[in-house]
C-alpha cells in the first residue's frame, strides 16, 4: 500500500496484512482507496469500504499505466 498526501507525496508505504487492514482503515478514516480488482479483492474491499471512499481500478487497465511511458 502507499498512502500520499494532497500534493501527492507518498507519507507512507510497505504491506499490510489482513488483520492489520482494518486497523489501516480505521487511522485513514474518510480518505479515498483505490485497489485493483482482481480474484481476492473483496476481502479487502469490503473492509476498507466501512471507513474509506474506495474505487475498483480494473488490471489490465492498471497495468498499462503503469507501463507507460511520460
Amino acid at each position: 500500500m502507499a498512502v500520499l498526501n494532497e500534493v501527492r507525496e507518498v507519507i507512507e508505504e510497505g504491506k499490510i496484512s489482513n488483520e492489520e487492514l482494518q486497523e489501516f482503515a480505521r487511522k485513514y478514516r474518510g480518505s479515498k482507496a483505490v485497489i485493483e480488482s482482481t480474484g481476492s479483492y473483496r476481502f479487502a474491499y469490503d473492509i476498507l469500504d466501512k471507513y474509506l471512499d474506495v474505487m475498483l481500478a480494473h488490471p489490465s487497465k492498471t497495468r498499462i499505466i503503469a507501463e507507460a511511458r511520460i
